[in-house]
Order: C-alpha cells, then sequence, then structure tokens
C-alpha cells in the first residue's frame, strides 16, 4: 500500500474529461515500449496452465471490493513490481462505429491501462470486469477510511457523443438538479483473435441499485395542510369496565304489610280504598289505590302528612293524579333501603344503541324500565335542583354517555362552568370544541355569540344545498362524499351567575339559540341551583319544554321549573321528576350515580387513546378581548350614562320627587312599562343616591333629591315632569 497521497486532479477547459492526477514519488513508464502480453487464454498451453487460470478466475468474488482495496487472493496472485511492469500493454484508444463496433485505434498518451494500486493490468482485469459489469460509483462517505481515495482513469468519450457535463469536486456546489445520472457499461466477450478491444451497449441498471433519494424543501405552512388532511385515527370508546356494576333492584321485604297499612291510614279518614297493584323502585314504591268514584283526588293532598304519620315514615309521601293503565291514583311510599343506579347497566342495554338519535341515560322508572333522552326531539333541556340534589352529577352522566356512543365526527361539547370545579375535568378530550372550558361571564356570552353566528352559517348552508335540517345535510354529504356536520352541545353548568351579571345578553342569545337552533343541530342544556323567576324567566321556559327536577325547597321553585308542585317532595340523591318534551305529566325517576373516579378514568383513556382537532376560529372569537368591554357593558354602573340608557329616567325621577315616594307598581302605572324596566329605573335612583334603600319595614324608600336639586341639575327645557304626562 502506497503512502502517497494524490494531488488534486486539474481540469482543461478544452477537454470534458480530467486530466491525470500526476505522482510525484513514482516515475512515468512508458508502456509504448513495451511488448504486448498475450491474453490468458492464448497462454493457455498444457492442463497446468488452465488449472492456473481456472484458480484465478475462481478468486475473483462477484461483489467487487472499495476503491483501492485488494483481495487476500489478489495479493498472493499479484507479481512483483518489476514483473508487473515488464508485461504491461498499453490500452488503445477507441472510436464509434455505424455498426456499434469498434476498431482498433493508436495508443493515447493520456490513456492507462495500468493499474499501479491494485496491481493488475486490464487486460488481466477483464475478467473480472465481465463478471462484475457495474462497479459503483464510490462517495468518501462509502470510501474506506484505510486508504487515501485515488481517481480511476478516464476515457475520453467518442466525438459523436453529447459532451459530458464537467463536475466539481465541491459538495456544496452541487445541485439537484446537476446529478450526474451513473451510466453502466458492459463488455462484449472477446474476439477470436484476442487483444482488448472494447464495445460499449446501451446503459443497463442492475437490479439491485438503488437511485439516490432526491431531498426536496417543504414549506411549514404547506406542510401543516397536508398534516390537516391526513384523516385521524378512528374513534376508541373507553371500556363499560371504568364503570361500577351495582347488583340489580330487589323487592322489599313486609310491603303486603304496608299496603294494610295503608288502607288502614286511609280508613281512618272514611275513605275506602282498596290496592289494586304496587310496584318497587330503587328508592320508593308505589302503590295503585282506588277511591271512591265521588271522591276527588285534590282530597287527599291535604291530608299527606296525616297519612305519613300513620305509616310511620321519615320522608315524604308523594300522591300521583293516576296510574297508566288502571283506574287509580298512586301513592309513592319511600322504601327503608334505597337501591344503587349505575350507569353502566344503561350503557349495556341494546336500546341504547341507536343510530340518527342523539341519545343519553336519564335514569330508572318505579318499574324498572330505562328511560333515555333525545336531543334531536327535546331539542334543549333544563335542569335545576337544591345543592346536593344531584344535579351535577346528571349533567356528569349526559356527558360521559354521549363520550360512550358518539366520536368527536358527531358531537361536540362547549362548557360554561362558572364555579371553575364541575366541568374542569373535561378540558382536552377530542369532543371539545376548544380544549378549555368557558368560566368567565364575557366568554360565556362570545361562547353564545358563537354559537348564533355558527347557527346562521349553518342555515346558509343548508340553504345552498336545498336541505332542510342536518340530518338531511350529512345523508347528501355521506352519498356525494363530503364533509359532514357535527351536533354541537352548549352546556351552561350555573345559570344563574350569568342571570345575575348580564341578563339582557344572555336571555337574548339564549333566546336566539332555543328558537332557532334545532334543524341546524346546536342544542343548549342549562343549569341552575337557583330556580326562580329572575334566573328562569318566561322567555327561557317557553322555548325549552323538557325539564328535569330534583328536590327544590319550596313549591315556588317546583311551579318554576315544572308548572306545578312536586318536586319538593322528592328525596334527593338523583331523585328526580322528568318531564319529557311531548308535555305529558312528569315521571319520576332514580337518576343513575356516577363517581368522580369513574369520570377521572373515562376521559383519560379517551385523551390517550384518541385524536384532538380544535376548531381554532371559535377559541380565538370566544377568548378575544372584546368579552371584557361586553360584560362591563352589561353590568349597571354609577356615571352619568346610566341615565341616558333609558329616555324615561328624568320623567320618572321627576315623577318621584313630585310624588314623595319611589314605587316600582307606581312608575309601572305611569308610564306603562314592565317590572324589568321600571325595577332597572328605581335602582339607577339608588345607584345615584337620588332615593334611599329599601326597609326591611317594607316602608317606601326615602326620596333624597328636591325639585330644585332636580332642576338645578336637569333644567328645565325638555322635561315633562309628572304634570305634564
Amino acid at each position: 500500500m502506497r503512502n502517497v497521497i494524490p494531488d488534486e486532479p486539474t481540469y482543461d477547459k478544452d477537454k470534458q474529461a480530467p486530466k491525470k492526477p500526476q505522482m510525484n514519488p513514482t516515475p512515468l513508464v512508458d508502456y509504448s515500449k513495451k511488448k504486448p502480453t498475450p491474453s490468458s487464454f492464448d497462454m493457455i498451453e498444457s492442463l497446468d496452465d488452465l488449472k492456473r487460470v481456472t484458480e484465478r478466475e475462481a478468486a475473483i468474488r462477484p461483489n467487487p471490493f472499495f476503491l483501492g482495496e485488494i483481495s487476500p487472493q489478489e495479493k498472493k496472485a499479484t507479481p512483483p513490481v518489476e514483473e508487473r511492469q515488464a508485461t504491461v500493454t498499453p490500452a488503445p484508444q477507441y472510436e464509434p462505429t455505424p455498426a456499434e463496433e469498434y476498431e482498433d485505434v493508436p495508443v493515447d498518451e493520456t490513456d492507462e491501462t495500468y493499474d499501479e494500486e491494485d496491481g493488475i493490468s486490464m487486460e488481466e482485469d477483464v475478467v473480472a470486469e465481465e463478471e462484475t459489469s457495474f462497479r459503483p460509483t464510490i462517495t468518501p462517505r462509502d470510501a474506506s477510511p484505510m486508504r487515501p481515495i485515488e481517481s480511476r482513469p478516464t476515457y475520453s468519450a467518442p466525438a459523436s457523443a453529447e459532451p459530458q457535463r464537467s463536475v466539481t469536486s465541491t459538495p456544496e456546489e452541487i445541485e439537484d438538479d446537476d446529478i450526474p445520472t451513473p451510466e453502466f457499461r458492459q463488455r462484449k466477450p472477446r474476439s477470436d483473435i484476442g487483444g482488448t478491444h472494447r464495445t460499449e451497449s446501451k446503459p443497463s441498471i442492475p437490479s439491485g441499485y438503488i437511485p439516490p433519494k432526491q431531498t426536496q424543501q417543504v414549506e411549514i405552512e404547506q406542510a401543516i395542510i397536508e398534516q390537516d388532511e391526513v384523516p385521524s385515527r378512528p374513534y376508541v370508546a373507553p371500556p363499560v369496565d371504568f364503570l361500577t356494576e351495582y347488583p340489580p333492584m330487589q323487592d322489599e321485604e313486609g310491603i303486603d304489610e304496608l299496603g294494610e297499612t295503608l288502607v288502614q291510614a286511609l280508613a281512618s279518614f272514611n275513605i275506602h280504598s282498596m290496592i289494586l297493584d304496587h310496584r318497587t323502585g330503587p328508592t320508593f314504591t308505589q302503590f295503585a289505590v282506588t277511591l271512591p268514584d265521588n271522591m276527588s283526588v285534590n282530597k287527599l293532598i291535604p291530608i299527606d302528612k296525616d297519612i305519613k304519620r300513620k305509616l310511620m315514615i321519615e320522608k315524604i309521601i308523594r300522591i300521583v293524579s293516576s296510574v297508566p293503565g288502571l283506574d287509580a291514583i298512586g301513592i309513592e311510599v319511600p322504601k327503608k333501603s334505597t337501591s344503587m343506579i349505575g350507569l353502566r347497566s344503561l350503557i349495556n342495554s341494546p336500546n341504547f344503541e341507536k343510530e340518527n338519535k342523539l341519545y343519553f341515560a336519564i335514569g330508572v322508572d318505579v318499574s324498572g324500565r330505562m328511560i333515555y333522552g333525545d336531543l334531536l326531539k327535546m331539542p334543549h333541556l333544563l335542569v335545576a335542583g337544591a345543592t346536593g340534589s344531584g344535579k351535577s352529577v346528571c349533567l356528569n352522566v349526559l356527558i360521559c354517555s354521549m363520550l360512550y356512543h358518539y366520536s368527536p365526527d358527531v358531537v361536540r361539547f362547549i362548557m360554561v362552568d362558572p364555579k371553575m370545579v364541575e366541568l374542569s375535568v373535561y378540558q382536552g378530550i377530542p369532543h371539545m370544541v376548544m380544549p378549555n372550558t368557558i368560566i368567565d361571564v364575557g366568554k360565556a356570552i362570545n361562547a353564545l355569540t358563537w354559537a348564533v353566528n355558527e347557527m346562521d352559517r349553518r342555515y346558509a348552508l343548508l340553504r345552498e344545498n336545498h336541505v332542510r335540517s342536518i340530518i338531511e345535510y350529512n345523508e347528501l354529504m355521506k352519498k356525494t362524499g363530503g364533509k359532514k356536520m357535527y351536533y354541537i352541545v352548549v352546556i351552561v353548568d350555573e345559570m344563574a351567575d350569568l342571570m345575575s351579571r348580564a341578563k339582557r345578553d344572555v336571555e337574548d342569545k339564549i333566546q336566539s339559540i332555543t328558537s332557532k337552533a334545532r334543524s341546524a343541530g346546536i342544542h343548549l342544556v342549562i343549569a341552575t341551583q337557583r330556580p326562580s323567576v329572575d334566573v328562569i324567566t318566561g322567555t327561557i321556559k317557553n322555548n325549552i319544554p323538557t325539564r328535569i327536577a330534583f328536590k327544590v325547597t319550596s313549591v315556588n321553585d317546583s311551579r318554576t321549573i315544572l308548572d306545578g308542585g312536586g318536586a319538593e317532595s322528592l328525596f334527593g340523591n338523583g331523585d328526580m321528576l322528568y318531564c319529557p318534551p311531548d308535555g305529558s305529566e312528569p315521571t319520576r325517576l332514580q337518576g343513575p350515580f356516577l363517581s368522580n373516579e369513574e369520570t377521572l378514568n373515562i376521559v383519560e383513556y379517551i385523551k390517550e387513546h384518541n385524536d384532538c382537532n380544535f376548531d381554532a376560529e371559535a377559541e380565538k372569537f370566544i377568548f378575544s378581548d372584546r368579552s371584557a368591554e361586553q360584560d362591563a357593558s352589561a353590568l349597571p354602573t354609577n356615571t352619568e350614562s346610566g341615565d341616558e340608557d333609558d329616555e324615561l329616567f328624568a320623567d320618572a325621577l321627576l315623577f318621584v320627587i313630585q310624588s314623595g315616594q319611589a314605587s316600582i307598581s307606581k312608575l309601572q302605572r305611569k308610564f306603562r312599562i314592565g317590572y324589568s324596566r321600571a325595577a332597572r329605573i328605581i335602582d339607577i335612583m339608588e345607584d345615584r343616591g337620588f332615593i334611599g334603600p329599601t326597609d326591611a319595614s317594607n316602608k317606601p324608600r326615602a326620596v333624597l333629591i328636591t325639585e330644585q336639586e332636580y332642576y338645578e341639575l336637569f333644567g328645565d327645557d325638555g322635561i315633562q315632569g309628572a304634570d305634564g304626562q
């Protein structure tokens, strides 16, 4: 192995091929004076010669070594340098012919047939080149680190051939378009006369050749678009093993004795009755009791507490006006031991698996029948009840029921949680329109505004496709291969906080959504623990016929929710009255229980096994800074702009001064306005210090401003006053 590194080859502008690198330590040898060496086949004169040639051909391996390497067999078969120099034969230069055969040409001084590195002449290397017709180009990365890289001697191309492209030796200057395509030469067998005649055929690529990979620069925006176009993984629903399985309901002992006691209690009030049937539910037993024909059901309501005393029970009994299928009334008596209902039993029911419906679990009735709700029929839901009655568990059951049955391509959620603790566990699930829940009042108004805008956009899309509902649109997209719409469920956990701070804006948005958003696939679920008339207004109740009432503290709250009593007699802990959308009588149900641990397991599984694709535009709109301005404009202020909001403020203040007292009812009668507007005017007067606060003894408010001071503030022009009305 030579320890001399050759010089960098120089390039001539007139010639396409580079010049031969000069080897300084080794003197050039004039190969033209050497006698030609006969070929290997001409040297076969005896069996020994044939054996020697055969062994040399067998020693040549099929795969070529790296440039500059010599196999051990070649090293043994290589004669000394002096003997090789004596047998060197110069390679003649070739010219193309029309018959694709080449004749002998004079030897070019720049040509070389002797490889000083391998120690084998070009004639002796022909046999190896026939076996391995392709020798790949070796890059510096693939070259052997043990030897210096030397360039092979090149041959000048024929005159008629296309000139080769000049390639520089600097890797940084090579562009993608300038990468030369490798040419693969095959040698034909030798002629009968021997010699070193060379012929070239059409380039052929070996089967094992792998072309280099072309690297392309891709823009980041294009990569994001291509990534969005990639379909997401199929939705993986959580297993039902996360849900606790509770034992089935069992009849309580002593039901017959309890029924006889009930008949005796009614007989003590001169009511002759008979028990036709009884049904045992999770928390109570319903007795079907007959009454005399001339007796009304309303006569039993005043004596319900006396019946409770006769039965010696602690909880309140409930009287139902009729039992379906029987000519009898229903008296619901609480059980001594209640049965727990889990969500797992409702999820595993075959009735839950229904297509083209937005199903969720509600509870179990007194006969053990499982009741489900469909938001497509409701289409909106009102949930109300006192603290600890099961309202939050009902919302979790609704959400988890849909998580088990529907993928994010079918339904999405927008969750408003002013308490910041109830719905925060669902942050980041793929079913959310945006990853975070909404905890600010201003952002909640933005969310309702976005829902209204999305409703209008969807109606425009339905009109363009000549369909009337989201169901028809999705069926059309299924046939044409377009993108379907998903349902949007807006859940507001605490309505009282929104109504107390921005009542006007919230009520307007809710009225718009509940009146028109059904066909657009947008549904609203409202929950509150303070079911009063200022929270659940008449406008909201008229547009939400489907309601769920849990235990409340008074009959007035029950009438606010259900337009009738009954919710004050519930037991709590999931005991509810469900008013279906068809307007029939409320049905008493026991809601399923879902623990916080089960909810966390379901949410973590969904996050881990499914991809998320949120709506960035919706998130940007809802969490924009415009919410602060809306929230500030919705709240009452103490500035002078408060009296400018209502054109009757100045006249109403003059009327209060002249009458000597501030009364909301008097303002309503005098100016023929509603209660809300009159009350707002009185509140502005109190905030500005014109009248005093309310008194606990229901005395009229004190008027703190005189008529002279009024004219000094507002002037005489444009004021009509009380006498001018």
